[in-house]
């Protein structure tokens, strides 16, 4: 639990990261930033997303993919740590990675589609899952 708490605090306290979609929207000027701030998420993910299918094609193996995977979530962490901008995606990267400094085992990165339509997905980080253990 000490973890958990370590990496929520380094991601909401010490480097303050802003998430669009809990910003209030009520004034004209709040939707303004929020969406400002959106746009900036929305054209890093894509930014990610190419440099991934682009690599993904070239291949070779399961290392390579682990690999390829390792680049994108330090890459997505310090994008999110030098902005200070990111939606659950990014915090769950910061996360992680400072978690992984933190020598915490086993870690997981995950993406969970919660809705029907496969258009909305939540990501978190699982510390201490085994292998079988589906909790």
């Amino acid at each position: 639990m000490q973890f958990f708490r370590k990496a929520i605090n380094f991601v909401n306290i010490t480097i303050r990261i802003i998430s669009p979609n809990q910003l209030p929207a009520e004034k004209p000027e709040q939707q303004n930033q929020r969406s400002e701030y959106n746009t900036q998420v929305s054209l890093t993910r894509s930014r990610f997303e190419n440099i991934v299918d682009r690599a993904w094609q070239r291949r070779n193996g399961l290392e390579e993919r682990n690999d390829l995977y390792r680049k994108v979530i330090m890459g997505t962490s310090a994008y999110a740590i030098e902005n200070r901008i990111g939606n659950c995606a990014e915090k769950s990267c910061v996360a992680f990675t400072r978690l992984k400094r933190m020598v915490a085992k086993p870690l997981e990165l995950f993406e969970i589609n919660i809705n029907k339509q496969h258009d909305d997905y939540h990501s978190i980080v699982i510390i201490g899952r085994t292998t079988g253990n589906s909790q």
